[in-house]
């Protein structure tokens, strides 16, 4: 079967008002258009259609719509219908036909489509989603006829998908039939138009066309898409003629679409840009992109010096042979003046106070001063002011200008602020154990203490005297508090004189105490500065006398075991220690008693220290802090308690 047989029998039929032109060289390439005015005859070229796609799966198709006859809508015209891909794989349209009029003659048309709004009356805008696929060149013809408007495309409709498709002209009609079929199908492709409930058809104004139902007169071709082929329709920013600043910065960010089968990752794109430097930017898109699906990348920043910029955008994929979707269109962007304000300095200080101001100037750069956002009247020209004796605010507004490329003004000013008043407090009064938090206030101020301190605050605890601040923002002040420290209750040890069980107990050493209270460890207690007691004659063990001494801050207590026996004299008097009180260290003399454990408690009966090797009879205090603790030791005879001061 030739192509020449296939012409003879065009020609046969011409005359029933029948026309099929069909080019099927190598079996490559399979084209029907059909022009009909009997439906009977469109049966027929259907079914011949049917006939040329069986021979070959991946022949290259025309899908027609019928045209019963042509009318004209207000100009400009669009003619909006769908296209549905029933197969199980992606088709890619490249040509797009329509009827035109040789009334349409020096004019040209533009392809759009949409890949959801299917259904309802469309609005052909970019802002509704739909997407400029291409224009065509200038079109004329002799005679009205059916003409290929936009070829060498790919635009991919992804299996069991339905586009629509807007074909506008510009200033001109739409032709369109206002009767015929909703459907018309080949290759498991069809074009929706008319009633058609998958997507209607539509004529008249561009972009919003209200005539309906109308009929596509026109007709796509299509192939079957491939499984690799990445897609960049689009450049999001920049956008085409836009202007940026010498020296700013530029992001490139652009639409990707999977226009194949296959997923995709790991694949490169590339922003390239021509102008007064070349050079390109790019960036590994590392997801995975599903067969049909889109998304945006950001490929960089362009920072390029003055001058005007060609950008495109492109995705290299391994097996991608489809070039004509892989490349953005072109958009010029120009670097032509420094947009970035000036960097200021303003001043504040205290009235009557000098202040200066300052811009940190770039080279090439004049700075402008000016009283107002919109004044014309030029104060100043240069990098910097100063003023004496400022007592009020004062703002002015400047801008940066390179080669009359001029910024955004911003304010700059001196402004005058009250003095420091640092308030510390009214003089007081408080017991050593509560520290008192002085604050000078005035976070990020310098100061300075009468204690030498640098910080905005600090502790008092145990030393009575004036403390005075001196805080320093933009001008000083100074504040003084008179601070008397009530001290804590003081006792080193107990002492006593013994007469057979009766004892005479006295605190060894104390200071700023208003009460005591004697715990004689067998039960009684008294509450006499000096205390008597007397211990029952069947008590034979050492016992644990504690000392209570109190006032208004607090409480500080010691302990000593008293013998009331006498082998607890004796074992109590064959023990020494000293020094006590002690700073560092204590040396411990037992005579021939054999010392298995030491441990020290302090006053609450904590354990602080346990050692269980003193064969150089000496104890390291270093670790203890200052007071009042008892040191127990477990002997070959028995336990022996004494007390320890540990002062440094």
């Amino acid at each position: 079967m030739t192509a020449g047989w296939f012409r003879q029998i065009a020609e046969q039929i011409f005359n029933s008002r029948l026309v099929i032109r069909i080019i099927f060289p190598k079996l490559g390439r399979l084209t029907i258009a059909l022009t009909m005015k009997r439906t009977v005859l469109s049966h027929f070229c259907l079914l011949l259609a049917s006939i040329f796609f069986s021979l070959t799966a991946s022949a290259q198709t025309t899908v027609s719509g019928v045209a019963t006859g042509t009318s004209t809508a207000a100009a400009t015209g669009v003619n909006v219908f769908g296209v549905t891909n029933s197969n199980t794989y992606g088709i890619a349209i490249t040509t797009f036909s329509i009827y035109h009029g040789s009334s349409n003659n020096g004019r040209t048309y533009s392809v759009w489509y949409h890949p959801s709004a299917i259904t309802g009356a469309p609005s052909v805008t970019a802002a509704n989603g739909w997407v400029l696929l291409g224009t065509s060149a200038t079109i004329g013809a002799p005679t009205n006829a059916y003409r290929d408007v936009l070829t060498n495309q790919f635009l991919v409709i992804p299996p069991n998908t339905t586009y629509r498709i807007a074909i506008v002209c510009n200033s001109g009609f739409a032709y369109f039939s206002t009767t015929g079929s909703s459907s018309y199908s080949a290759g498991n492709v069809s074009i929706q138009t008319g009633s058609s409930t998958v997507s209607p058809g539509y004529a008249g104004s561009m972009p919003n066309p209200n005539l309906s139902p109308r009929y596509f007169s026109g007709s796509v071709t299509f192939v079957q898409a491939s499984a690799d082929n990445i897609a960049v329709p689009a450049l999001i920013t920049p956008t085409n003629n836009t202007s940026y600043c010498s020296y700013d910065s530029s992001e490139v960010k652009v639409a990707i679409r999977n226009d194949g089968s296959n997923p995709q990752t790991n694949f490169p794109i590339t922003a390239r840009y021509t102008g007064t430097t070349t050079g390109t930017i790019s960036t590994t898109y590392s997801g995975t992109l599903a067969a049909y699906a889109k998304d945006t990348v950001v490929i960089g920043k362009l920072n390029l010096s003055q001058g005007s910029y060609s950008i495109r955008a492109y995705a290299q994929v391994s097996g991608d042979t489809v070039h004509t979707n892989d490349t953005t269109g072109a958009a010029t962007i120009i670097f032509r003046k420094p947009l970035t304000p000036p960097s200021v300095s303003s001043d504040t200080v205290c009235p009557g106070n000098a202040g200066s101001i300052s811009i940190n100037g770039i080279s090439n750069t004049s700075y402008k001063w000016y009283a107002s956002p919109g004044s014309t009247t030029l104060l100043n020209v240069g990098t910097s002011l100063n003023f004496v004796n400022v007592t009020q605010d004062t703002v002015m507004w400047v801008n940066s200008d390179s080669a009359n490329c001029v910024s955004v003004r911003v304010p700059i000013g001196v402004y005058v602020v009250p003095p420091p008043s640092p308030y510390l407090g009214l003089d007081t009064s408080f017991c050593e154990s509560i520290p008192l938090t002085l604050d000078a206030g005035h976070p990020g101020a310098s100061y300075i203490w009468s204690t030498g301190d640098t910080t905005q605050t600090i502790q008092v605890t145990n030393v009575s005297g004036k403390y005075w601040v001196e805080v320093n923002q933009y001008c000083a002040g100074s504040d003084t508090i008179d601070v008397t420290i009530r001290p804590m209750p003081y006792v080193t040890g107990i002492s006593y004189v013994r007469s057979g069980n009766t004892y005479n107990f006295t605190a060894s050493f104390s200071q700023y105490v208003e009460s005591w209270t004697w715990y004689f460890g067998d039960g009684f207690t008294s509450n006499d500065s000096a205390a008597v007691h007397t211990y029952g004659s069947g008590i034979s063990t050492a016992l644990n006398v504690i000392l209570v001494v109190s006032n208004t801050c607090g409480s500080d207590t010691v302990m000593r075991s008293v013998p009331t026996a006498i082998k607890d004299v004796d074992l109590a008097d064959r023990i020494s220690i000293f020094p006590n009180p002690a700073s560092k260290m204590i040396s411990i003399e037992t005579g021939n008693l054999k010392v298995d454990e030491l441990i020290i408690v302090n006053m609450t009966g904590s354990l602080v220290l346990r050692q269980t090797d003193i064969s150089q009879r000496t104890v390291n205090l270093e670790q203890l802090v200052p007071g009042n603790y008892i040191l127990r030791l477990k002997t070959n005879e028995g336990y022996i308690s004494k007390p320890l001061q540990v002062q440094r």
